[in-house]
């Protein structure tokens, strides 16, 4: 394993077992990795651009609009 990898693992255990909620977790936990890694801000913007302009990606939206209409009907 790479040590950003366990970076990764540790914080997250670490703040999940402090009582961190599990979003600000992964937030913190994902933040130290990067760290760690020493990534350009640049190249990690790039990355976040690309995985979301997938086609595959429309459907969440549609899915939490569906979810909101059904439960309120």
């Amino acid at each position: 394993m790479t040590e950003a990898a366990i970076v990764l693992i540790l914080v997250m255990v670490a703040t999940l077992a402090i009582g961190v909620p599990i979003g600000w977790g992964l937030t913190l936990a994902s933040f130290a990795a990067i760290m760690v890694e020493d990534m350009p801000i640049a190249v990690l913007v790039q990355r976040m651009f690309t995985s979301m302009d997938a086609f595959t990606m429309l459907a969440v939206p549609a899915f939490l609009v569906a979810g909101d209409i059904m439960a309120g009907g």
